[in-house]
C-alpha cells in the first residue's frame, strides 16, 4: 500500500510519520498499525481543537476531546465519527 502524505508533512510532521508507519506495518503487522493510526487520529485531534480553540489539560482521553469536538458546530461531524471510529478499533487493538 503505497500513499503518498508528503503535501502535509510541512504541516503536521508528527502526524504523518504515524500515519506513514501505520501504511508501513499494514499486512505485516496489523496491530502496529492500527496502534499508529490511532496515534495519528489522537494528534489529529489535538491539532483541531488547537484550531478550534477547545480547551484541554493534561487529563481528557480521546473520548473526551471527541464530546467536546462535539459541541463545536463548525467541526463535521463525520470528521468526528471517523476519528471516533479509529479510537474503538485501536482500543481493540491495544487489548
Amino acid at each position: 500500500m503505497n500513499y503518498d502524505f508528503s503535501f502535509l508533512s510541512n504541516f503536521y510532521p508528527d502526524v504523518i510519520a504515524n500515519i506513514e508507519s501505520s501504511c508501513k506495518y499494514y499486512g505485516s503487522d496489523n496491530n502496529a498499525s492500527l496502534m499508529k493510526s490511532r496515534l495519528a487520529a489522537e494528534q489529529l485531534t489535538d491539532k483541531i481543537c488547537k484550531l478550534k480553540q477547545i480547551p484541554l489539560n493534561g487529563t481528557l482521553t480521546q473520548f473526551d476531546k471527541l464530546n467536546l469536538m462535539r459541541e463545536v458546530e463548525s467541526i463535521p461531524t463525520d470528521i468526528i465519527s471517523r476519528l471516533d471510529q479509529i479510537r474503538k478499533i485501536g482500543n481493540r487493538a491495544v487489548n
